[in-house]
């Protein structure tokens, strides 16, 4: 018996347009004299050398005619790459479009070959962004307030008005609160920090929303002393408050979102609808809602204090929601073979904040075909990949190096439990631990080849 491998004219035209060709050989009889009407397989595997990372291949077979061996026939090998079709909207829910995978552009070798493209270049998918943004703040801790203020945080404490400043009760402790921080309570929870000066005339006052709900309609009002309301009371409750002015903030031209913070300027009327007896040079409190005319989940977080001196630091508060998405892949054979899924490859960045990575796993579930054409008998999902926590390289090849590309048919179970015609893709996208960074996905690619079912 000699080893032979199929090198057709199209392949060799793909070697000379600049990919590099791996031939699969079968244990066959060499090229010769053949019996009209017998068959036999044939395999050609041509690996992309265009950067774009689709696997081209023929499997098919051969028919013998005329006492000669014809073309490679292909049997229905499929590449598809770039999974995502579709688009993603603000609540971070997928929506794949109905068209179809298109012939693959650079593989003159295999007309079976199909890929899947994204919406347009450069889209890849983030997880769903807070809209905390960035803000000004004088970040002063709570040790270093101006001297003779102080707070009315209870040590420990046992609930939402135990605790000021932009904190909350956590284990018996006001905690301060991190950037996007949000669901507090249900409902709006106007807070406030430690303002600042940005420049030599930019008064920056941070103005947060630590509740579950945007405020985006009504006015809130923001008063400015020289003094805080006094110890024991976490609202002012005097008539002569506040002694160095007030301003309101239109709240449907400057909406706060949940987990957001919001500068204004009294001086320079920055994000304010309208200021009255301004003057807040030297330490200042300043109470958001201090006349408690916008219903809110806790009045007692409210305050804030700039201490004379205090510069600005800029604080990004993203915050990045974890966030899933789906797409579900239909393999399709000639009968009688049957699906193999073969391998997963993509590209992903994972940067990090606050000490901790982003990132992104990928796990599959196969089912199949229902008889209304949807998917049905879906298995238990299985772990693909998890970069970087899971030891997977931010990109991953479908030609390496190891331990890329994944496996399915492995991670599926093997041959048999592999052979399905629908696979369930999730791709989990999670910031890091402050919500400030996001990971990214831009591209990823799904094959599978048509097999003897087994």
């Amino acid at each position: 018996m000699v080893r032979f491998c199929v090198r057709s004219a199209l392949a060799a035209l793909a070697v000379s347009s600049g990919f590099v060709l791996i031939v699969a050989c079968s244990s066959q009889s060499a090229d010769g004299p053949c019996t009209t009407g017998a068959t036999r397989d044939c395999h050609v595997v041509l690996p992309g050398a265009t950067g774009d990372g689709v696997l081209s291949c023929i499997e098919g077979t051969q028919t013998c005619s005329g006492g000669g061996w014809g073309a490679c026939q292909p049997n229905g090998t499929i590449v598809s790459t770039s999974g995502f079709h579709g688009s993603v909207d603000s609540s971070g829910t997928i929506h794949t479009l109905g068209a179809g995978p298109n012939p693959c552009p650079n593989d003159p070798c295999d007309p079976t070959c199909q890929y899947f493209t994204s919406p347009d270049a450069g889209f890849g998918l983030t997880p769903v962004d807070g809209g905390g943004g960035s803000y000004q703040s004088g970040q002063v801790p709570l040790t270093a307030l101006p001297n003779g203020w102080t707070t009315v945080n209870k040590q420990p404490c046992t609930g939402p008005s135990d605790c000021e400043f932009d904190s909350q009760c956590i284990n018996g402790t006001c905690t301060l609160a991190s950037p996007g921080d949000k669901n507090w309570c249900t409902g709006v929870d106007f807070t406030a920090q430690s303002a600042c000066v940005l420049g030599t005339k930019n008064y920056e006052f941070p103005v947060c929303n630590r509740g579950s709900q945007d405020a985006t309609s009504g006015t809130v009002s923001v008063g400015f002393d020289m003094n805080p309301p006094p110890s024991g009371v976490c609202a002012p409750t005097s008539g002569g408050y506040p002694s160095k002015g007030s301003c309101i903030i239109d709240l449907s031209k400057t909406p706060i979102k949940a987990g957001a913070c919001l500068d204004i300027d009294p001086v320079n009327l920055i994000n304010v609808q309208s200021c009255t007896g301004i003057g807040v040079s030297g330490n200042r409190d300043f109470f958001v809602n201090y006349d408690k005319k916008f219903a809110e989940c806790n009045y007692c977080n409210n305050e804030g204090m700039k201490k004379s001196g205090a510069t600005c630091q800029t604080v990004t508060a993203n915050s990045y929601q974890t966030t899933a998405y789906t797409v579900t892949y239909t393999a399709t054979c000639t009968a009688p073979k049957v699906p193999q899924w073969r391998a997963l490859a993509y590209v992903a960045t994972t940067p990090s904040s606050g000490g901790t990575s982003s990132e992104v796993k990928f796990s599959g579930q196969l089912g199949d075909v229902g008889g209304d054409g949807g998917t049905t008998n879906l298995g238990s999902s299985v772990a693909l990949a998890d970069t970087p926590q899971g030891g997977w390289p931010a990109t991953c090849g479908l030609f390496g190096p190891s331990p890329c590309p994944a496996n399915l048919t492995t991670d599926f179970g093997g041959n048999t439990l592999a052979q399905r015609s629908v696979l369930q893709l999730t791709i989990t996208l999670i910031p890091s631990s402050d919500g400030v960074v996001a990971p990214t996905v831009s591209t990823w690619q799904v094959t599978y080849t048509c097999e003897d079912q087994q």
